[in-house]
């Protein structure tokens, strides 16, 4: 049995929401943008990493490197509560091989298209803003292999149910910021 404001206790939240349905839509969209396979667009961090493709070879590693609050509220209808969160990311892909420096731009301009984030948005995300590419070219077994980042921002949100009963208006303050509290009719 789970707990609501009824029994008392904590309320755990079920977010629903998987690291892996959102690095599957960074990865389509960057592989679709760039023209590599997908084989060759992977998140940057793995438990088991793959083997480095050939320095002569084109691909992507990608990863999610910040983590930003945007806000939080949470709203009441009689049955239903609904918490709501926005969120910043801030996703580094780096391209290496020998066309690092195209394969970049091409995700960078690509981007620029409202149809090229359709599958950005059917997961719950949309572009903030695209950053400039900076060129990092990795020093690999004596040889410097070319390697360009790009950095791009994105907002996701979510919207969580929490078994509240009876919720008329209680302001919360969270983190420093307050959490607003509704109730709608």
């Amino acid at each position: 049995m789970s707990n609501d404001s009824a029994t008392g206790g904590f309320l755990p939240l079920d977010t629903g929401l998987t690291a892996h349905a959102q690095e599957d839509a960074i990865c389509e969209t960057i592989a679709a943008l760039s023209g590599l396979s997908g084989g060759m667009v992977r998140p940057r961090w793995q438990p088991k990493p793959p083997p480095q493709p050939a320095e002569h070879e084109n691909w992507c590693a990608f990863g999610v490197i910040d983590e930003q609050p945007e806000g939080i509220s949470l709203s009441h209808k009689p049955g239903l509560s609904v918490l709501h969160s926005e969120d910043r990311l801030t996703i580094m892909a780096s391209f290496y091989g020998p066309e690092a420096h195209a394969k970049a731009k091409a995700v960078k301009l690509g981007l620029a298209v409202k149809q090229n984030r359709e599958g950005l948005w059917r997961a719950g995300m949309v572009l903030v803003k695209v950053g400039g590419l900076v060129a990092a070219p990795d020093l690999v077994g004596q040889k410097w292999v070319g390697r360009q980042d790009l950095t791009v921002t994105l907002r996701r949100g979510d919207d969580v149910a929490v078994p509240i009963r009876d919720l008329v208006e209680a302001p919360v303050v969270l983190s420093g910021g307050a959490l607003t509290v509704t109730a709608n009719s």
